[in-house]
């Protein structure tokens, strides 16, 4: 007797899974990109001096963050173990000022201005 539709693959069993035959390694590097700048593409509207200061500053700190991140993703930083601990920690501390100025923003805008 010939099965009716005989099966590519063998069936599954408790000792043998059927698997993927593409099973490679995912890849993964850490990665940052600045975030969207909402004061571009919104209406023009006063901005005071200090606002405008506390912008360059965010900025600032963006692209430290965004240089300190491609220079962890280069080769040769991250074949040597003490270099990638040193700009690891330079990306910490630089992500610290970013929060601790978001804050100090945040908190000296007049009460109209505030989320």
């Amino acid at each position: 007797m010939v099965p009716l539709h005989p099966s590519p693959q063998p069936a599954a069993s408790a000792n043998q899974l059927p698997t993927l035959h593409s099973a490679t390694a995912d890849r993964r590097s850490a990665s940052y990109t600045s975030p969207a700048n909402d004061h571009e593409s919104s209406p023009a509207k006063y901005v005071s001096p200090r606002s405008n200061i506390d912008i360059q500053i965010r900025e600032y700190h963006n692209s430290i963050k965004a240089t300190l991140t491609a220079l962890l993703n280069d080769q040769r930083v991250r074949k040597n173990p003490d270099g990638s601990k040193c700009v690891q920690s330079f990306l910490l501390e630089a992500e610290r000022n970013l929060r601790k100025e978001k804050r100090k923003s945040i908190g000296s805008r007049p009460p109209d201005e505030k989320l």
